[in-house]
């Protein structure tokens, strides 16, 4: 399957949701598939984020980040950033991923995102 990498993200945190509820065997096998799939993926998307922070982050003479209280970063060039992070955001990624029946998620509360999050692997949802 085919995602941008900003609805990847998307179904990463609703896979780690269902991740967390109690379902029957073979359901939670193909959520923990699902989960495992999209590590490596995440971690590079996440790798890739922080170097273009780092990239436009205001820095002090030693060249290190300069952070906030909260750990926030100036960004310098606010324009050349977004360029360069949409661009990361809207690159598609090819993942093999497991579908899940709807009537397996038939007891489980899900939010109006997370089932758009969740919808291309849901087999009665896709498109």
């Amino acid at each position: 399957m085919k995602f941008e990498v900003n609805d990847l993200s998307k179904l990463w945190n609703a896979l780690n949701k269902l991740a967390e509820k109690d379902f029957p065997l073979k359901t939670a096998i193909i959520i923990a598939d699902n989960v495992k799939a999209l590590q490596t993926p995440i971690d590079i998307i996440g790798k890739k984020e922080r170097e273009l922070i780092k990239k436009y982050a205001e820095k002090d003479e030693d060249g290190e980040m300069i952070e906030g209280e909260n750990g926030s970063v100036k960004i310098t060039n606010y324009m050349a950033f977004q360029r360069e992070h949409d661009e990361l955001f809207d690159d598609e990624i090819e993942v093999e991923l497991k579908t899940i029946k709807m009537d397996e998620l038939k007891d489980t509360s899900l939010t109006a995102n997370d089932v758009n999050a969740l919808r291309p692997i849901i087999k009665e949802l896709r498109d």
